[in-house]
């Protein structure tokens, strides 16, 4: 349950918990905590890669990417494993060893499960080798190049193992129907607007 009286509590008790933590900010080279960093990476072929990391820190003798994470359920062990592989974290990993030029181990998760009547933190973390990182920059490359093409002939490959993500897309409506009428339902269910420009701060 998420509301005013949730958030305002789940702050303050994360504070409470993390009080004594030995996770220290980092700070760029003009003195900035590196906090709230948005990124814009140029990559190979004039592509971007673009993100907001939450904290770039150190524990230990390691540096790390911060992230938060909220769940309504019980934080486990298999929670944790759901972000390994994952492109988010493994983007963060890349991203702050190319632009801190920093060798940035992984990322801590600072997960709250937030209920009705008490907010619960647990910590973890995720690792990232120079092996997994080539072989994900790898991947990342072929299928921006498969959703260049696609874009340039306007046919994109369903992908039906990801339509309950992330609370389910919206196209799925769209995607379920017969394939000759999907254009009518596209132009009465959703209105074209300007392409989104990552680039293009507001």
């Amino acid at each position: 349950m998420f509301n005013r009286e949730n958030l305002i509590r789940s702050i303050i008790w994360y504070v409470d918990t993390f009080e004594d933590e030995d996770v220290k900010t980092h700070h760029l080279s003009d003195g900035r905590a590196a906090v709230e960093y948005s990124f814009t990476l140029t990559i190979d072929d004039g592509n971007f890669l673009c993100g907001h990391l939450d904290r770039v820190c150190t524990y230990g003798d390691d540096f790390y990417i911060m992230d938060q994470k909220t769940t309504g359920t019980t934080i486990t062990p298999r929670f944790f494993e759901g972000f390994n592989p994952d492109t988010q974290m493994s983007l963060y990993t890349f991203a702050g060893r190319a632009i801190f030029d920093i060798d940035v181990k992984g990322i801590i998760i600072d997960a709250a499960q937030i209920a009705v009547g008490f907010t619960r933190f647990e910590r973890g973390f995720t690792f990232r080798t120079d092996s997994q990182l080539d072989e994900w920059y790898g991947d990342t490359l072929e299928v921006i190049a498969a959703t260049q093409e696609a874009t340039r002939v306007g046919v994109f490959p369903m992908n039906p193992s990801a339509c309950g993500n992330y609370g389910g897309c919206e196209f799925r409506g769209v995607c379920s129907k017969s394939p000759e009428v999907r254009e009518a339902f596209l132009n009465a269910d959703f209105k074209k607007r300007d392409q989104w420009n990552p680039l293009q701060r507001r």
